[in-house]
């Protein structure tokens, strides 16, 4: 870090000792936690500094001048600073807060009846919350925020006036000529975190505010302004006065279209105001040279809690663990280190005076003027053959780094930087630009290519010809007619680098990419470092996609560019309007096409050429890079690249690969059939059993060590990443595309595929596993991916005849149908078994598995003849080899209940479940089969339907228990249990205790199989249900709309469940007195209804009653006469079974 010079007398500058030190808190709901962990990580390494140094550890008041907050950061100024807490004592109160005040929501709904946002969660929580915190701290409840005392931390709190809409300081301290708002503690709490849609606004005398946030979540540049107000309020120049200014943030949330349905609205303001990165990288452009001088610093976590909720209270584990990680990550420690170089030397606060203090000793000790480079080793600086772009864009942090890594210390030892990364990274372009930023700080710089031996001897040898006078040129130029000559050069340049004070050069290597301990000997490799010239003096920088030079010096791993930085560079490549809309805003298929492009500057400034090259459409451009990308990326690069374009690049590396481990090749284009964000061990270890496995797929997953083994050498090269929040890794999707379009001419191909089916649809867990949805959730993108395979060359597995790979297709089927993917499941299951039935016979053990999986789906399709025919002939298939206690033969009992029940033949489903029953209490292993838990479940149902309700809930409460002892309290059978219950409270309208239960089911849903699902959407449906009873109508016609939009989504129109969700959204428009729209639904319902399940079924008939009481109450007699009329049978139960 660079920190201002001392006088020439020795005595220091006040900017070093006593120079501004400024905090700024993003806000972010519980998110904040991730701030405060960082901000623990920065103080324990500062203390730990001090410790060394024989000084005290310091609190965040000790060493700030000045810490502004937002919302929950709000929350934390007034903790640390107001307060003066150390980072333990507030992540401890903060998480206090948190559960307080996030566990128990006070409203379903963000609007109110006039469309007002109001607050989901009860401020008062909040308010006792803070209340009992300064009990703890011995702080009176009613203290001011400013109560007069000074001290040396000072704070303030950002809250928005809902009159102005300007973001107003709330201080601990005065500032003359401004308005001081005087709130107490608890007010400006309140004031802080007033969030929109989460809490109600708060009044401060005669003022209300909402949340900070919504005008300034990132308050960085309000702290700017304010410290300028405080200490230089005449000259405003606040930048010579900072020593060292911090801005931590909660976590990158992402970016989303505002969506203007009202259930989503208020969400999407949320994410809206929280996106606090554009702020960020405005105020790092703006305060650049304090960026790269070490001293200003963004922090924020960015991976791991995207998609947290901001009032998820219960995850500090995953909070914690995701900051523990960022933190800890080799650029973070960077940063870190760096911060704490700087905070180390405050000693005294800022007083009044510190612009003038500055100044007067500017005045009165000039800066000496910068050591001269010695003109006997000064070499003019010069790009000549180098190709290099003009307009650079991004890597602010890189640039950054290598400053700190080669320029902030003395050059009498010489210095190592690896930048290494996946080809068309930008690595080439990254040291050109830090050369040509920095040329001045060196005497000379030269570029080597690393790509050959012989090119970077060459390349050495010409460093002679620009050292030579007229006369020795000659000689030069002989001597590079051959390789002796060459090698000869290249050593006096080496020498020449070596000389005694000729300390201040800088070289590059770059492209060094061959690995010379390799299988297979290549002449063109070498150990780079066997030509470093010979002194400890110096400065490198070697570019490479080769992980394992990092061990030469210090490592920069390139990765991919940021969105705004890859859309800066899109448009700067195509000089083209195309990528925007009218209101000169990036339009959506330049979104697109960025997220398929990913962040790697080469791909994305290929496309950008190529588009406004050709004049061709983005949307075109994106459907061509997916369809015919060998083609299109094999065009000729732009000359800024020296690869020239993004396929040779790849190539080259791949090439590479092969020559040094022809398995890690192999396994390349094998990782790429699946999703490349989640790719771990154990998925390709399900694939060693039940097929007969290649020999290379044997080989590389054999045992764990040697899978990591053959896969590291892929993470050398940057192909794949590892994940740093999970197991696993990931592969960019450019390099998954060129392995796609290299497949296609491989050989191995077809083998490549099947092994990947094999692979996942063997890991297919079992639902009688604990959690066996988390797997499932996380097979699933890799199924979709080989789904279109599967589509398009069935022929491969006919030509096979193989009944180990038909078994496992069909297991995918399975996987389809339990995640709701019913129409995907079809197309799987239908062709298996018809392949099943022509090779293996129609009573074959796995064909009669392919039947069972197709009898689930029918019956989630409602399609119950087909279902019953299908378990039927499951069951007498399996009843010839199985026992009847067999666990497969109790399932397919307690389906054929499941699907008896749903026709109503409630005696014929009853006889089903006791035999299911009683074979389960027969057993000897004293473990309840998952089938008796349905049957026990399901049993209830009848039960319920013979309004038989004390013995339905026994039942309920015996299977919910079984399910909770057998198979864990999160299991979906656990859950549905329950789920009936609730209904049962629903009906005996105790809708407290139905509400809470049906909340706790939903919850389950959610995490078990996707906000989605059809099970998720029927635990909605009722939770909507008891909210609409309870009067909760707003809340509760969203949540129908939900659950319409889903149900037509997989049922289409005319679907039993698409007519019941209609007729629930119906009959909540009738409670709102929305009778027009009330009618208007529930004829859609009937028409749905009566094509589904025939217009006598008695839920048809039940929508015929629900008309007739509707017209009824419009005074519309004839027309209920005529509803009633078709009446003639009591309504179904409203439990659904399990099949």
């Amino acid at each position: 870090m660079e920190q201002a010079q001392q006088a020439v007398g020795g005595a220091s500058n006040p900017l070093d000792s006593q120079g501004l030190c400024l905090l700024s808190l993003d806000g972010g709901g519980v998110r904040g936690l991730a701030a405060l962990y960082t901000l623990k990580g920065i103080m324990s390494r500062l203390n730990y500094e001090r410790h060394q140094e024989g000084k005290p550890p310091a609190k965040p008041c000790e060493i700030f001048d000045l810490i502004g907050g937002t919302s929950t950061g709000g929350l934390m100024a007034i903790m640390l600073g107001r307060l003066e807490m150390d980072v333990d004592e507030c992540i401890s109160k903060f998480s206090q807060i948190s559960e307080e005040i996030f566990r128990e929501r006070s409203s379903w709904f963000f609007l109110d009846r006039k469309a007002r946002i109001k607050g989901r969660f009860d401020s008062k929580n909040l308010e006792r919350a803070v209340r009992a915190v300064l009990k703890e701290r011995n702080v009176a409840e009613n203290e001011m925020l400013d109560d007069g005392v000074s001290r040396g931390c000072k704070v303030f709190v950002c809250a928005t006036s809902k009159d102005t809409k300007e973001v107003k300081r709330l201080r601990s301290y005065t500032i003359p000529d401004e308005l001081n708002i005087k709130p107490t503690i608890v007010e400006a709490a309140l004031a802080t975190s007033a969030a929109t849609s989460f809490f109600d606004p708060v009044t401060i005398g005669f003022r209300t505010f909402v949340d900070g946030g919504v005008g300034a979540n990132n308050p960085v540049n309000q702290v700017e302004q304010e410290a300028s107000n405080i200490w230089c309020p005449k000259s405003g120049d606040l930048k010579p006065l900072v020593k060292c200014f911090v801005s931590i943030g909660t976590g990158n949330t992402g970016k989303a279209a505002l969506d203007y349905n009202a259930a989503k609205f208020a969400q999407a303001l949320v994410d809206l105001t929280t996106d606090t990165e554009f702020t960020a990288k405005d105020f790092i452009a703006r305060w650049r040279g304090h960026y790269e001088e070490g001293r200003y610093f963004r922090f924020s976590v960015d991976h791991g809690i995207e998609n947290l909720d901001l009032a998820e209270y219960r995850a500090q584990g995953l909070i914690e663990a995701a900051a523990d990680d960022y933190i800890h990550h080799q650029e973070q420690k960077f940063k870190i280190q760096s911060c704490v170089q700087n905070l180390l030397k405050k000693e005294i606060k800022a007083g009044k005076d510190i612009e003038n203090a500055i100044q007067r000793f500017q005045q009165s000790s000039p800066l000496p003027e910068a050591e001269p480079l010695d003109s006997e080793f000064t070499v003019p600086f010069d790009l000549t053959g180098i190709r290099y772009t003009a307009q650079f864009i991004g890597r602010v942090s890189e640039l950054a780094q290598l400053r700190e890594l080669l320029l902030s210390n003395e050059f009498n030892r010489r210095k190592v930087v690896v930048l290494q990364g996946l080809g068309g990274i930008g690595k080439t372009q990254l040291a050109i630009e830090f050369a040509r930023r920095h040329q001045e700080s060196f005497s000379s710089i030269f570029w080597i290519s690393g790509k050959t031996r012989e090119m970077l001897l060459h390349s050495l040898a010409l460093v002679t010809r620009r050292l030579a006078s007229e006369q020795n040129d000659e000689a030069i130029v002989e001597d590079m007619k051959d390789s002796k000559g060459i090698e000869k050069r290249a050593r006096e340049a080496l020498n020449w680098f070596a000389l005694k004070g000729n300390n201040k050069w800088l070289i590059i290597f770059d492209n060094v990419d061959k690995d010379p301990s390799g299988e297979v000997e290549d002449d063109e490799a070498f150990p780079v470092e066997d030509f470093f010239p010979g002194a400890d003096q110096g400065a490198i920088i070697i570019t490479t996609r080769l992980r394992q030079l990092q061990e030469l010096g210090d490592f920069i791993h390139l990765r991919t560019m940021a969105q705004d930085d890859a859309l800066e560079l899109l448009a700067a490549s195509g000089k083209s309007s195309v990528f925007k809309d009218e209101n000169d805003d990036w339009n959506s298929e330049t979104l697109e096409l960025i997220k398929k492009l990913d962040g790697l500057p080469l791909a994305i400034v290929l496309a950008g050429s190529y588009i406004s090259r050709t004049g061709m459409k983005v949307a075109r451009y994106a459907q061509l890079y997916s369809e015919e990308w060998g083609r299109l990326q094999g065009k000729r690069g732009p000359r800024d690249y020296s690869n020239g374009n993004l396929s040779t690049s790849l190539t080259i590396s791949y090439r590479e690969i092969t020559r040094t481990d022809q398995l890690a090749a192999t396994l390349l284009l094998f990782l790429s059939s699946f999703d490349n964000q989640d790719i771990w061990y154990g998925l390709l270890e399900h694939g060693k059993s039940g097929w007969d496995a290649p020999e290379w797929f044997e080989e590389i997953v054999s045992d764990e060590v040697n899978f990591y083994t053959v896969i590291g050498t892929l993470s050398d090269y940057s192909f794949v990443e590892k994940k740093e929040n999970a197991e696993g890794y990931s592969m960019h999707p450019v390099v998954q595309q060129w392995c796609q379009d290299y497949l296609k001419s491989a050989k191995n191909c077809k083998s490549i595929y099947i092994a990947a089916f094999a692979c996942i649809c063997n890991a297919i867990p079992s639902t009688n596993e604990q959690k066996f949805w988390i797997l499932q959730q996380r097979l699933l993108p890799h199924a979709n991916r080989l789904l279109p395979f599967f589509q398009e060359n069935f022929s491969v597995l006919e030509c096979l005849n193989d009944s180990k790979i038909l078994e496992v297709v069909s297991r995918l089927g399975q996987l389809y149908t339990e995640q709701g993917k019913l129409a995907q499941a079809e197309v799987v299951l239908r062709r298996t078994l018809e392949k099943q039935e022509k090779i293996l016979g129609a009573d074959h053990l796995s064909t009669l598995d392919t039947v069972r999986y197709l009898a689930q789906l029918y019956w989630d399709l409602t399609k119950l003849a087909e279902a019953e025919a299908m378990i039927l002939r499951a069951l007498k298939g399996k009843e010839k080899v199985l026992d009847q206690s067999d666990t497969e033969i109790l399932g397919l009992m307690n389906s054929l209940g499941a699907v008896l029940y749903l026709q109503e033949r409630f005696d014929e489903a009853e006889v089903m479940y006791q035999r299911v029953i009683e074979a389960n209490d027969n057993r000897k292993s004293g473990q309840d089969d998952i089938a008796a838990v349905k049957a026990t479940n399901n049993l209830g149902g009848i039960r319920s339907t013979q309004g038989r309700v004390e013995d339905a809930k026994k039942l309920f409460r015996k299977s919910h228990e079984m399910a909770r002892k057998s198979l864990g309290p999160d299991h979906t059978l656990t859950l549905k249990s329950l789920f009936n219950l609730a209904v049962i409270y629903h009906r005996e309208k105790n809708l407290d205790e139905a509400e809470k239960i049906h909340q706790q089911v939903y919850d389950g849903y959610v995490k078990a199989f996707g906000a989605n699902h059809l099970y998720t959407m029927d635990s909605l449906q009722k939770l909507a249900n008891v909210l609409r009873d309870q009067g909760k109508l707003a809340a509760s016609e969203q949540m129908y709309l939900q659950v319409l939009e889903e149900r037509e989504k997989v049922y289409g129109e005319n679907h039993r469940w698409t007519a019941e969700a209609l007729q629930e959204l119906g009959l909540n428009y009738k409670a709102q007195g929305r009778l027009e729209d009330a009618e208007t639904t529930l004829l859609r319902a009937l028409k749905s209804q009566e094509k589904a399940m025939g217009p006598t079924h008695d839920e048809t008939l039940d929508i015929v009653e629900q008309l007739s009481l509707l017209y009824l109450e419009q005074g519309r007699h004839k027309e209920a006469e005529a509803m009633k009329g078709r009446v003639n049978q009591p309504p179904a139960s409203e439990a659904r079974e399990n099949p």
